[in-house]
């Protein structure tokens, strides 16, 4: 179905999925395949702890986003958001500085020199 402003009908435009799939990810983006429920078990994000227990790690959008997003984080093995999960088995709070263009991770908390993985949402609708 089309919509058209107007008195006459225009030819109906077809995209190649490609294309539509960059426009709709102005809007919302993932990082993680497009059948995945966020919060599923998917690991998208991997980097080591400092000494301090914290990580710094950046994600780069598919496409720049129409305004900087809102970002969440999601927990791959509780599903829950706000928290990643390091190989040490603990789950360390996640703060997110997103840009149009992508995200700044800080995790806090996290064990000494462990895995850290995750995955995210970024949403920019009207």
């Amino acid at each position: 179905v089309q919509l058209e402003a107007g008195a006459s009908a225009q030819p109906f435009e077809r995209r190649p999925y490609n294309v539509e799939l960059m426009l709709c990810q102005r809007y919302f983006s993932k990082g993680f395949p497009p059948d995945t429920v966020p919060g599923g078990s998917v690991t998208t994000i991997a980097a080591i702890a400092n000494s301090g227990g914290t990580v710094y790690t950046s994600i780069l959008f598919p496409v720049p986003m129409r305004v900087a997003p809102t970002v969440t984080a999601y927990n791959p093995t509780l599903g829950t958001t706000g928290t990643w999960r390091d190989g040490g088995g603990a789950d360390p709070a996640v703060s997110t500085s997103p840009t149009a263009v992508g995200c700044v991770f800080t995790v806090t908390g996290a064990t000494l020199s462990a895995t850290i993985s995750g995955s995210w949402t970024a949403s920019a609708e009207l």
